[in-house]
């Protein structure tokens, strides 16, 4: 069984999406592909072991927009942390695991402006200040 990532972000209790755009430029790199026929982006670093597969939901370049992410198989890639702490400081995103799942958020964000039930399922939230505060934890 694979470890997965969710992104997702909220203001006022809602589902707040993110450009389509914004997700492909910060995951951009020179071998970063989008595979239509499953709606993702596979985004490759130097070796060719350090790659993970971004589900963006199928009408996200047609809408502009991805309502969350799931990030299939994330690495300890400094290039990779580096951009998913880039991706954090957009909007209010928050990001957990799917063996653990406490809520990550950027220093900055605001955890009131997602659903009481949502946090109280995930656990206390704790903080990033930097790139290595997004590794897994367990």
């Amino acid at each position: 069984m694979s470890i997965e990532a969710f992104v997702m972000n909220y203001w006022n209790g809602d589902v707040h999406p993110l450009p389509f755009e914004d997700i492909r430029a910060i995951f951009d790199t020179p071998d970063t592909t989008w595979n239509a026929d499953n709606n993702y982006l596979n985004v490759r670093f130097t070796d060719p072991d350090d790659y993970v597969d971004i589900f963006c939901g199928c009408d996200a370049p047609s809408i502009g927009s991805v309502k969350g992410l799931t990030i299939a198989r994330p690495i300890r890639h400094d290039d990779f942390l580096s951009r998913l702490f880039q991706l954090l400081q957009l909007d209010n995103v928050m990001i957990f695991y799917s063996d653990e799942t406490t809520p990550i958020f950027h220093r900055t964000s605001d955890p009131s402006a997602y659903p009481d039930d949502l946090l109280a399922e995930l656990g206390t939230p704790r903080y990033a200040e930097s790139p290595d505060d997004l590794l897994h934890q367990t």
